[in-house]
Formats: C-alpha cells, sequence, structure tokens
C-alpha cells in the first residue's frame, strides 16, 4: 500500500533509509505512556501562551485584536 505511487500516500523504497529514524521515533513517541508524557508538556507551554501573547498585543497596542470567548 505505502509502496504503490497511485495511492494518495505513497513512500518511494529509496527513501526508507532516510525516513526509518523518524519512524523509528514516531512510533516510540506514540506510546501511550509517552505520548501522555509529551500532552503534558504541551499543556504546560499552552497555558502559558496567552499570557505571553497578551503580553506582546498590548505592547504593540493591538490587544482588541483578541476576542475572547468561552472559558
Amino acid at each position: 500500500m505505502l509502496m504503490d505511487p497511485r495511492n494518495p500516500l505513497s513512500i518511494c523504497w529509496w527513501h526508507l533509509p532516510a525516513a526509518l529514524p523518524c519512524f523509528i521515533r514516531f512510533t516510540l513517541n506514540s506510546q501511550r505512556r509517552r505520548a501522555e508524557e509529551i500532552s503534558l508538556s504541551l499543556e504546560t507551554i499552552y497555558c502559558q501562551i496567552l499570557d505571553a501573547y497578551a503580553k506582546v498585543l498590548e505592547a504593540a497596542n493591538a490587544r482588541d485584536l483578541i476576542v475572547h470567548r468561552g472559558n
């Protein structure tokens, strides 16, 4: 399936050696425990983004560009 060039997602066999490290990292990071660790790290970053962005908009005198909806 992945080797068939007529499919929407295909991989040329000669690219596999170069792509293999990426596939291995993806597989390891897709395991449940690692995925949960990554999501917790991202949550920490995302929780700080709005405050940091608000400071940038304040400095640019453009705070009115953000509309808060919901939480």
